[in-house]
């Protein structure tokens, strides 16, 4: 294993500093720009309804909607809540999460695609995109939705360029990514039709 990571990492070191420095720039910006914490509204149903899952709660008592039903969101923050707790600056965690690695993801898809240049292009004019500061600050689906698609496009590009077992196994990943992101905000569904064809 150590001679395998050992290869991948002197075949890949270009690609490996860009993601480990986007990575580290992401949460650098994001945590410069961070907006308070909303003081209603879904992100706050998003936060105390998982925060609920850790006490017993009469189920009745709970009011059952289409927020929370957003499990593609909703899994992270219980890990975070598990991990570090319901502080309020654990809030911010799972969209910090989603940011960096929609960065990450996008500089991976646009290498996939069409090189550094446009990975690096990508993952920069995402970066820097103003309505993905608000989506990185707030528990909302948008930036989970990012996440889970970019994943799943990164997913269909690998299974167009293998065949086989591995072929299924990209197609398979990409098809739970994009299910995510149905479980993060039903829109997400009509990416579904454009990966089909």
């Amino acid at each position: 294993v150590a001679a395998r990571a050992t290869a991948f990492l002197r075949t890949h070191a270009i690609d490996v500093a860009f993601v480990v420095g986007l990575a580290a720039l992401t949460i650098f910006v994001r945590l410069a720009t961070l907006e308070p914490i909303e003081n209603g509204g879904d992100p706050l149903d998003n936060w105390y309804f998982v925060k609920q899952w850790a006490y017993e709660n009469d189920p009745t008592s709970i009011r059952i909607d289409h927020h929370k039903s957003r499990f593609g969101i909703h899994w992270i923050t219980w890990i975070v809540q598990s991990l570090l707790g319901t502080h309020p600056r654990a809030y911010f965690v799972p969209q910090l999460f989603a940011s960096t690695m929609s960065t990450v993801l996008a500089y991976l898809l646009g290498r996939q695609v069409s090189g550094r240049i446009a990975g690096f292009t990508a993952a920069i004019l995402l970066l820097l995109c103003p309505i993905f500061v608000s989506a990185s600050s707030q528990l909302r689906p948008g930036i989970f939705q990012t996440m889970y698609a970019l994943g799943a496009a990164i997913c269909l590009v690998c299974f167009v360029d293998t065949v086989g077992r591995r072929a299924l196994a990209w197609s398979s990943a990409s098809a739970l990514l994009a299910f995510l992101a149905y479980l993060s905000h039903e829109p997400s569904s009509f990416l579904v039709p454009g990966m089909l064809v």
